[in-house]
This record gives C-alpha cells, structure tokens and sequence, in this order.
C-alpha cells in the first residue's frame, strides 16, 4: 500500500482557496472587487464577450481615493455597465472626462466617500449621461449644493444628507413663485387642468355643475307637468258636465 503525503495533498487546495479570495467574483452579469483593499479600480484579463455580459461593477468596501484616467479607462473595457458601486472607498477626487465615456450607465453610488462638491467638470460629465437616473452621494461631507440643483433640474434623482435643506429652499422658491403668480391681474387667465389616470380634464366642477343642471331642469319639468294636470282636469270636467247636463238620469 502506497503512503500519501497528506500536507502535499493540502498545498493545492490552500493555493486555489488564496487565489479564490484574491480575485474578483463573477455571478452573471455582476463583478464584484468588494473589500480587496484597492487603491485603484481594478481590470482583468476577461474575454470578449463576458465583459460585454457584464452590467454591474461592484468596488465598495475600497481604499480608493481617487479616480484616475486609467480608472475610467479600464471601466470602459465593460461598454454595457449600467450600475456602478464605488460606495465605501475614501474618494475625494474624480476626473473631469470619466463618466461620460460609459454612456449606458444608470446607476452610481457614491455613497460614504469625501466629496467635498460637484464641481463644473463633474456636473457637466454626469448630465452628459443619458441614460442616468440615480445618483447616491450620502455620507460625503458636501457643502456646495449648487450643482445638486442643477443635476436635479435635469432629471436626475440625487439621493444625499442636504436634501432636506433643498427640498425647503425649492418649496420657498415655489411659494414665491405662487404669490406672484396670485397676485398677476389678466383677463385671459389659463383654466385649470387636471389629470385623472392621464386624461386631461379641463375643469372638474363641470361634472358639478352639469348635475346641478339636470336636477334643476327635472324639478322644472315636474313643476310643469303638475300645472298642466291641474288645469286640464277642471277644464275637463266642465267640459263633461256642459256635454251631460241635459241627458236624463236613470235610476
């Protein structure tokens, strides 16, 4: 019987078991390079056709500081990525002409990094996408909200810590809106017009105001009729009683 070397037996497996934890996990269409102590984002020699699979780049959990051209330039190696998770790194920087190269975006999160604003580049850099429609910035210490405005204004939800101070300045803004407006004096003032499951009514009172009219109309016609009964009958029974007068009676 041959004798088996149980610790050369074990070195293969310790070897793949390290290797399976050093790299990034690949699960459908997501790559995941969460908490890998990255200073940078990371590319892999994948072929082809699984980068084009690829719709969701996961990078949380980093040590990243700042994105780089060669950042943006290796995430563009996966043309098809709509969610991108960069949440949890120690971002403070982020090139200007990055994310405009990854036109199917539609997700990013940047949650907990050290964003200190959006500036111009990067405002202008993210209104170039698209398809874009969530951003999350919370737990960035931010404190020009300037350019949240602007991304908001154009269709983009941007989840953030002051979005309780905009939403309150964007209702003043409103309010005074509606007080000038209140206060405008024209003789060619635009009716009001609802939507109820997306067709336009132009005034909901009519539908009050047309019930006040058949009730109205049908009191009339009630009010009418009984006349009429009132004075036909009497101007019948003369009648009858000048046509029978001189008939006798039978008993």
């Amino acid at each position: 019987m041959t004798d088996v070397n149980i610790d050369h037996m074990m070195i293969p497996f310790f070897l793949l078991l390290f290797l399976t934890c050093t790299q990034s996990t690949i699960i459908n269409d997501r790559l995941d390079y969460r908490k890998m102590n990255l200073t940078s984002v990371s590319c892999e020699n994948i072929k082809e056709n699984e980068a084009k699979s690829i719709t969701k780049l996961i990078f949380s959990h980093n040590i990243i500081e700042y994105l780089q051209q060669s950042d943006f330039e290796c995430l563009e190696s996966y043309p098809n990525v709509g969610y991108l998770f960069l949440d949890n790194n120690k971002i403070e920087k982020i090139y200007k002409d990055g994310f405009s190269n990854l036109p199917n975006l539609k997700y990013i999160d940047l949650s907990h990094n050290q964003l200190t604003n959006i500036n111009d580049d990067l405002l202008n850099d993210l209104l170039k996408l698209r398809l874009l429609t969530y951003i999350n910035l919370k737990r960035n210490p931010l404190g020009d909200f300037k350019n949240i405005y602007e991304l908001i204004n154009g269709g983009i939800d941007v989840d953030f810590d002051g979005m309780a101070k905009i939403n309150r300045e964007r209702r003043e803004d409103h309010e005074i809106l509606d007080h000038d407006h209140e206060n405008k004096t024209s003789t060619d003032k635009p009716r009001k017009a609802f939507v109820v499951d997306n067709k336009p009514i132009q005034n909901l009172n009519n539908g009050e105001n047309q019930m006040e009219s058949k009730f109205l109309n049908s009191i009339i016609f009630n009010f009418v009729a009984a006349g009429l009964v009132l004075l036909v009958l009497p101007v019948g029974m003369i009648i009858y009683y000048l046509i029978n007068k001189n008939k006798p009676i039978y008993l």
